[in-house]
């Protein structure tokens, strides 16, 4: 079918001036970019080493781990948290911390299979402050109070940990570098930041957990308690 004789002059002009106008502009072609690997993050910062732990949370994984805890590390119980008992009579080290953090990821517990789900929330732009304990230099140590909200989901459980925590770093020039990773070639670095101690400063109580299960179903606990279900290895087989 052949155009009419006035359209078969119109669509020239038309295109003559579509070019003229984009020639006027600044035109950009934007092409796909692949998606940035979805790696861990160094501890760089004492934020950037929160980062690692949600990191290793949230993807179940190990590894990131032993290398964000110094050798002298301690997780604190809160005072009323009776999850933290058996464990006033000596602390929660860095073996204690990978130990459960292999059972949730990885094997179980005596008491609990191991986790199919670890959801873990922080507040990415706490300030680092300096360490308010006596004899700490804040060019050294440093400190990020942050609100805390985990999920745990494993067959036949869901645990919702509310918190509020308090962590404490050391620059790797100044922390006690774990002797395995030491021998792995690990020295003093000023470019890095560890987790020397982790602190529960909130405790939800069972009057509070009573009140909050009346809006939702699940009680909320805390982190220690977490932590002490998945301490424990599985029975042998």
């Amino acid at each position: 079918m052949s155009l009419p004789r006035y359209a078969s002059r119109t669509i020239p002009v038309v295109l003559l001036a579509a070019l003229a106008s984009l020639a006027g502009c600044s035109t950009q072609i934007v092409l796909p970019v692949a998606p940035k690997p979805d790696g861990a993050p160094v501890a760089a910062t004492p934020a950037a080493a929160l980062g690692r732990l949600a990191w290793s949370w949230k993807h179940r994984a190990l590894d990131p781990c032993r290398d964000l805890f110094a050798c002298d590390y301690e997780f604190a119980f809160e005072p009323e948290d009776s999850a933290g008992v058996r464990f006033r009579g000596r602390p929660w080290t860095r073996p204690d911390e990978l130990d459960f953090a292999r059972h949730l990821f990885e094997t179980g517990s005596a008491e609990a299979p191991p986790a199919t789900y670890v959801g873990l929330d922080l507040e990415s732009d706490a300030p680092a402050l300096a360490d308010d304990r006596p004899g700490k230099d804040p060019r050294w140590h440093r400190r990020i109070q942050t609100p805390f909200v985990a999920v745990v989901v494993a067959p036949g459980r869901e645990l919702r940990v509310l918190g509020f925590e308090t962590f404490y770093f050391t620059r790797g020039d100044s922390a006690c570098i774990p002797q395995e990773l030491s021998d792995q070639g690990y020295g003093p670095d000023s470019t890095r930041w560890w987790i020397e101690r982790w602190e529960d400063n909130y405790f939800v109580s069972a009057g509070a957990g009573a009140r909050a299960s009346q809006a939702t179903p699940i009680r909320p606990v805390t982190i220690g308690a977490v932590k002490a279900l998945y301490l424990d290895s599985p029975p042998a087989p």
